[in-house]
């Protein structure tokens, strides 16, 4: 059995043997509120900063992480 069969397996086992109402509520409400399909909607700036983004990497407009380290080590020293 994999981890994430055991944990279900466990919960499920737990939730069958509960008597507590607000527990069970509370696991109910935690569960529905996970079913929206809706991760996360940008604004209109958010979506134009990612754009621009996307642009400066198609452009070769950026720093690699090594670049970008040595920047920040002359700065800070």
């Amino acid at each position: 059995m994999t981890n994430i069969q055991a944990l279900k397996s466990k919960l499920i086992d737990r939730i069958l043997i509960s008597k507590n109402e607000k527990m069970l509520s509370a696991i109910n409400d935690l569960l529905a509120s996970t079913e929206d399909s809706t991760l996360f909607e940008f604004d209109s700036h958010q979506i134009e900063m990612i754009q621009q983004g996307e642009e400066d990497i198609e452009n070769g407009d950026f720093l690699t992480q090594d670049e970008l380290d040595k920047s920040d080590a002359k700065w800070l020293h």
